[in-house]
């Protein structure tokens, strides 16, 4: 009878301990996937940066004026969300250095910027934001669209 209760109580403590093993194993595995995943939205993250920049810098070789400020727009929140501020000023300073002094777009078009302005979050982070959301409430309207963001949310 105590041979058998000491086999049990061998048994349950490799158990236990087999346990706590699995426990730490699994959280060092844990780790090291959140590790990969951050990479991974950074690399996705760092491409969608680099798409919407070579966006921009083809529409300002078109001299598209909406292309400019929404394509730069959306690498600046890329660019806040990674960190990069001194990206994310320089694509600022971009924009107020080619748009003309008056802007004209129809209603839908304004709309859209004004939108994807406001999205962004931590704006105050970039110098000069003030400048760009006042170029974009400034733009002059041509003609007024039968669309509405409203229709697209």
């Amino acid at each position: 009878m105590g041979v058998l209760i000491g086999i049990l109580a061998i048994l349950t403590t490799v158990l236990i301990g087999w346990n706590i093993f699995i426990v730490i194993d699994f959280k060092k595995l844990t780790k090291e996937i959140e590790l990969k995943h951050l990479s991974l939205v950074n690399y996705s993250e760092t491409n969608l940066l680099m798409m919407y920049k070579t966006s921009a810098d083809f529409a300002i070789e078109r001299n598209n004026i909406f292309g400019i400020i929404n394509n730069s727009i959306f690498a600046i929140d890329i660019a806040i969300r990674l960190g990069n501020l001194s990206l994310a000023e320089s694509l600022l300073n971009r924009i107020l250095e080619v748009a003309p002094d008056t802007i004209t777009m129809n209603s839908f078009y304004k709309s859209m910027l004004t939108k994807s302005f406001y999205s962004i979050k931590n704006w105050n982070k970039v110098n000069g934001y003030e400048r760009l959301e006042f170029l974009i409430l400034n733009i002059k309207i041509s003609e007024f669209s039968e669309k509405s963001q409203l229709d697209f949310l």
